[in-house]
């Protein structure tokens, strides 16, 4: 009896061995496709950075898990290398021209004038929200990437982040197409852009801000 046995262990282990085999294989697998999906991630922060100019539509959306409340805002963006930008959010309008931030609201009809070390655009768009992340996972499908994010360093109290790239031909990288997280308020957020256009044709005045009449001017640089 004691002799059947042992035949049947080692039937056990070969089989053990193998799936020990088999999942290794996997894992090596899933840790060379995660670091291409980052690879693909870095370069497209690299270009994001680096573009001279771009221009994109966005859609951004934060609803509330407390309330259930949402609200949905859209706009366009217009950059032309590091010093000039121009945001639209509503009726909101925001002009950088170096490092001086023109900041229209149309509903107050107010215009508030200050300085800023920082880019708006780089400041909204690349480093809070693309830049920080590491890609934890990855899939892809016929429509693009699907990555799911983890922040690189702990004050960032951003979960479930998920950002899906598209194919830019222009370019030819992926690019946003959306990225959606829970803020460190609990609010689920999505922004939703259009496809970047690299080399847009801006008028000269498309980064001056024509002050409408009867505007009250807030100026907090003199």
């Amino acid at each position: 009896m004691v002799r059947e046995l042992f035949p049947y262990k080692t039937k056990i282990v070969a089989v053990v061995s193998v799936l020990l085999f088999v999942l290794c294989i996997a894992h090596n697998a899933l840790s060379e496709q995660n670091r291409d999906f980052q690879t693909t991630y870095d370069r497209m922060i690299e270009i994001l950075e680096k573009a001279e100019t771009m221009e994109f539509d966005f859609t951004r959306t934060i609803k509330s898990e407390y309330t259930g409340a949402s609200d949905t805002a859209s706009g366009t963006v217009k950059t032309k290398g590091d010093d000039l930008s121009r945001i639209t959010i509503d009726d909101r309008i925001i002009v950088t021209r170096g490092d001086t931030i023109r900041d229209y609201l149309g509903s107050h009809n107010q215009l508030t004038i200050s300085l800023s070390a920082q880019p708006v655009f780089k400041e909204l768009f690349v480093s809070e929200y693309f830049g920080g992340f590491k890609v934890a996972s990855g899939a892809k499908n016929s429509s693009g990437l699907i990555l799911e994010l983890s922040p690189v360093t702990s004050d960032r109290k951003y979960t479930e982040i998920r950002m899906i790239l598209r194919w830019n031909k222009e370019i030819s990288h992926y690019m946003p197409k959306s990225i959606s997280y829970i803020d460190d308020m609990k609010r689920q957020v999505r922004w939703e852009f259009s496809i970047i256009d690299f080399d847009p044709d801006f008028g000269s005045e498309t980064f001056v801000f024509q002050v409408p009449e009867g505007c009250r001017v807030v100026n907090l640089v003199e």
